[in-house]
């Protein structure tokens, strides 16, 4: 019994590392005071999958919006994970991250989908008005480290794929500004 305590210690102190590790890893910087809530598993809409997503922003506002996922992730797949990476005056822009759906021979079978979406919250019903696939276990799409990086100073999203959404195997960018009207335009 008192050589448990010693290891079981010892396993504690490893997996907080492990935790520590992880979050560090994060491919982008929430914004100060920013909070994502994750909701209700897909339900399926014709092809498409939905989810229903509930995000907070930094004046305590919160929001909640379905959103549409593509085929690749897997079916009654709750989001994983959701991240504030950027807030404007009526403008959220979120991450949102599921689990890939399982390929043969066990490709994929913990595989992520994720997608960046960009939210208007100007309205009394919040709405999507961009969506990006950042990452794909199933098209091959990579982020570099760090792949997004929020420049609140100029309003400027910056996305680096080690693997890009329009060429898998190639490296791509993309620069997304958001200007008075919180519209992104893309460079």
């Amino acid at each position: 019994m008192a050589s448990a305590m010693p290891s079981a210690f010892w396993v504690s102190v490893g997996l907080l590392a492990l935790f520590a590790c992880g979050a560090s890893r994060s491919s982008a910087t929430p914004a100060s005071s920013v909070s994502a809530i994750r909701s209700a598993p897909s339900q399926s809409a014709g092809t498409e999958m939905q989810n229903t997503i509930q995000v907070r922003g930094q004046s305590g506002v919160s929001y909640s919006l379905l959103v549409d996922v593509d085929g690749n992730v897997a079916p009654r797949s709750a989001p994983t994970d959701v991240k504030v990476v950027g807030e404007l005056e009526g403008t959220l822009l979120i991450v949102d991250t599921y689990n890939s759906i399982p390929g043969v021979m066990s490709y994929c079978q913990a595989g992520e989908e994720s997608f960046l979406r960009v939210i208007s919250t100007a309205s009394a019903t919040p709405e999507e008005t961009v969506r990006l696939k950042l990452n794909s276990c199933r098209q091959n799409i990579e982020l570099a480290s760090p792949g997004l990086e929020w420049q609140s100073s100029s309003s400027t999203l910056l996305v680096q794929w080690l693997s890009g959404p329009a060429k898998p195997g190639a490296p791509a960018q993309l620069t997304l500004r958001f200007g008075t009207s919180n519209r992104a335009r893309s460079n």
